[in-house]
């Protein structure tokens, strides 16, 4: 290219127009003039808005050519505009790509490049709706008509357009524009919503009705649609056709808490008192809120008393009744229902005894209550395993339903080596699995390993939001070059959009899939299946029980569980538990059916907790200004009545001390049960426990986080250490006073301790873990020292590599050991 010319492209990049049309100007034309010349000056007269000028320039040059010469120089043309169209779109000038293709179409009536047309709709349209999203909407309007200018039928621009409409109020046009998209596509479910929504608004009650039951044609399943539907009959007080409907949406999402709601609501208006308490009971119990299972059980214990026993023939309702009872720490009054349940409902007999046999307090009045728990669930459960399972549907049925109700996850706050009890339980499970489905328990070969062969790790789990905060590290520190890692997400329903920390692990994993409960256990399984796992892990198993559906098969080669849940699984599929060198016990290896893995420092490779700004005070949760504050935030499951008097003994030393406690996510109900234990210890030492405990409401984890940094000591729990909470109390320099126990979980803050060396706050005994917490609030200068040395350490928890490079060689040994 001559010098003038590319003096010219690097004006145009810098969309310096004028410059390079003076220079084109002034060039000396005539028929020697070179093609490049006539093609950037209409190019340019283009990009300044003089279309007209431009299409004469390039009509002028193809005129002064032969025939033959000037259609091959119409295709140069055409390739060159297009080539700068698509440049203009990315440097985002859309006006000018406009401009470029409406010259291009006029240049070459046959001009055919559907590809570049969708592009710049598409560009045009993403313009218009970040308009539309600033609420700018008459400019969208405006620049979506730019676009239907370029193609009148696209379907995106059409349904933008009517949203914008509708956003100015203008429901008529909005209407139009909608319809006129049906038109156009009449299966796209989301312009029957606008539409029905727009008909909403004008109070157009049957159409709306109308429009949804078309959109029920294309998509049965979609809930905004019933919403829709129920809401519109509902303003007609059709209030038997809005009952339908929500009992459509529940079909097929039984757990959905608004419907549930509105079912309640809608009894209201017809006066049934019975089904309005029935369904706000249901509505409470699946909502998952604090507390809700209390106010269930209430709204329950209503609708018994108008009702006697032998109209209830829904075994859902006993079990929900059941485990609200168990729930809010009414043991007995849990199992009498299931009693009760047992003599009603014989065909889902296994279930029920399995229902019975795991129910355990949340919080124990006494250790009395503990042994007295523990021996029965021992003692059931030998009755359990003797239970024969039919070999009809009906009693597979029954046995799958009795394992996926309820996981063994209380068992292990009793602190007892169960190993016994989980192998013991974990053999029943495998066992009759065997004989239904043999197939599924038969050992699996991994793929021999190669240079170009990755090996393949899987992680299944329900709680990646919460705990995956623990083991994210790893997905994202295995070295991609020699690890491929597969999520699955286990959710109650669709996963619309991925939120959160579970973008994160979308993000590091080489593949993420949603596994959903209303997928068939057969589905579920191929799909991991499918992926050909190498090393399949289970990091929360333990917790819910719907993965006891899987940890008892053969998904993968090599199959493991972690302290996402710092249990032994007992089941003979699970192969390793992978554990922390530095919190593991030495005799550690007693305490697994699994073999034991002792991975480098604390196994996870914790991330940074990023704090909030401290915009509040002490004042803000009613703590004393001037007290020493304590955080004792663990679970409330985890304190055992045995360790209660620590709390007063160290309270005995000082007015001035003050323990804080979180509720628990079972409200106010457990929070009272442990209110009477503190008070019966602390009356034991003459005080007065509201002195000196405060409960605080269930927090946000920014206001969690706010609550650390306004304490001043962290008291670790005896019998079930903190691991994500010591994790945040350590980054907001918190001294952490602990006493390593027997168990690994007992020891986590200790490990967390070792590895950032302060040390001088780990006990030994009970004893010593007083006079520490004593010494701690009253010498404000050790306490100062403590938090500085915190301060200066704390970094060597995060992202932890050596645990990372200690994970690879141990998956990389598990598989070709295995390989063939």
């Amino acid at each position: 290219m001559s010098e003038y010319l590319t003096q010219v492209v690097e004006l145009i990049d810098r969309a310096n127009f004028d410059e390079a049309l003076k220079i084109l100007e002034n060039l000396n034309w005539n028929k020697s003039t070179n093609s490049c010349a006539y093609q950037y000056l209409g190019l340019v007269y283009v990009l300044i808005g003089e279309v007209r000028a431009a299409e004469e320039v390039f009509l002028s040059y193809l005129l002064s050519l032969e025939s033959t010469q000037a259609e091959s120089a119409l295709k140069d043309l055409v390739y060159f505009l297009q080539t700068n169209l698509t440049q203009e779109l990315k440097l985002n000038r859309l006006g000018n790509a406009k401009l470029i293709y409406e010259v291009i179409v006029e240049l070459d009536p046959g001009y055919e490049n559907s590809g570049m047309r969708e592009k710049l709709v598409e560009a045009i349209t993403f313009y218009a709706s970040s308009l539309s999203f600033s609420k700018d909407y008459a400019d969208a309007v405006a620049i979506y008509e730019q676009a239907l200018q370029l193609d009148s039928n696209h379907g995106d621009t059409l349904h933008s357009l009517a949203l914008t409409y509708y956003h100015l109020k203008n429901y008529q046009e909005a209407e139009a524009i909608i319809t006129r998209a049906i038109t156009i596509d009449e299966t796209r479910v989301d312009n029957y919503l606008l539409l029905a929504i727009n008909l909403e608004q004008q109070r157009r009650w049957q159409d709306t009705i109308n429009v949804c039951y078309q959109a029920l044609n294309y998509d049965s399943k979609n809930l905004t649609i019933y919403e829709i539907l129920g809401r519109s009959y509902s303003k007609l007080r059709q209030w038997n056709k809005s009952l339908n409907v929500y009992q459509q949406s529940l079909s097929q999402y039984p757990k959905n808490t608004f419907f549930l709601q509105k079912m309640s609501d809608t009894y209201s208006e017809l006066g049934d008192l019975k089904n309005q308490l029935l369904y706000q009971g249901y509505a409470d119990y699946s909502s998952g809120n604090t507390g809700s299972l209390w106010l269930a059980l209430k709204s329950f214990h209503k609708y018994l008393r108008l009702t006697d026993g032998s109209e209830i023939n829904d075994f859902y309702f006993y079990g929900c009744l059941a485990n609200c009872y168990a729930m809010c720490n009414q043991t007995k009054s849990a199992i009498d229902c299931l009693d009760v349940a047992l003599n009603l409902f014989p065909h889902n007999r296994l279930e029920i005894k399995r229902l019975h046999q795991s129910v355990l307090p949340v919080l124990y009045s006494d250790t009395q209550e503990v042994e007295l728990y523990h021996q029965r669930f021992k003692l059931l459960l030998d009755e359990l395993i003797k239970e024969k399972i039919l070999k009809t549907q009906t009693g597979i049925d029954d046995f799958i339903k009795s394992i996926s109700k309820k996981s063994n996850f209380y068992l292990a706050y009793q602190y007892k080596n169960d190993l016994e009890t989980y192998r013991v339980y974990g053999n029943y499970i495998n066992e009759n699995f065997q004989k239904m489905r043999p197939s599924s328990c038969k050992p699996i070969i991994p793929k021999a390993l190669s240079k170009k062969r990755k090996i393949r790790i899987g992680l299944i789990s329900q709680r990646l939001e919460g705990l995956g905060r623990l083991y994210l590290g790893w997905i994202k520190y295995l070295d991609r070059k020699k690890y491929q890692t597969y999520i699955y997400s286990v959710c109650e329903q669709n996963e619309d959009s991925i939120v959160g920390l579970k973008v994160d692990f979308q993000k590091f994993s080489f593949q993420y899939k949603s596994i959903y409960y209303s997928m068939g256990w057969d589905e579920v399984c191929q799909v991991i299946l499918d992926d050909q796992i190498d090393v399949l892990i289970f990091p929360d198993f333990g917790i819910d029980p719907i993965l006891n559906l899987l940890a008892y098969l053969r998904l993968a080669p090599v199959q493991c569980t972690t302290w996402g849940h710092p249990v032994t699984s007992g089941s003979p599929t699970i192969d390793y538990f992978l554990s922390s060198d530095l919190m593991e016990p030495e005799n550690g290896d007693k305490h697994y059916s699994e073999t034991l893995v002792r991975l480098p420092n604390l196994a996870f490779s914790l991330p940074p907790v990023e704090l909030p700004s401290l915009d509040k005070t002490r004042s803000d949760w009613q703590l004393g200004k001037d007290k020493v504050i304590y955080l004792c935030s663990q679970s409330m499951y985890k304190y055992l009545p045995q360790h209660d008097w620590l709390f007063a003994a160290i309270a005995a030393e000082s007015e001035m001390f003050q323990f804080v406690f979180v509720d628990p996510i079972h409200g106010e109900v457990i929070r009272n049960c442990f209110a009477q234990r503190l008070n019966q210890t602390f009356t034991k030492y003459g005080l007065d426990y509201r002195d000196y405990c405060v409960f605080l409401p269930r927090l946000s984890n920014s206001d969690f986080l706010k609550v650390n940094q306004l304490a001043d000591i962290f008291l670790d729990c005896l019998s079930w250490s903190g691991g994500l909470t010591t994790h945040q109390a350590i980054s907001c320099n918190l001294p952490v006073v602990t006493c390593p126990g027997k168990f690994m979980r007992a020891r986590h803050s200790y490990g967390m301790l070792k590895m950032i060396d302060v040390t001088e706050t780990i006990a030994q005994s009970p004893e010593e873990y007083i006079e520490i917490a004593v010494r701690l609030g009253a010498d404000s200068h050790w306490r100062q020292q403590i938090r500085d040395l915190m301060e200066k350490n704390k970094n060597k928890l995060f992202d932890d590599q050596e645990c990372i490079k200690g994970l690879e060689q141990f998956l990389y040994n598990a598989v070709i050991s295995r390989a063939v």
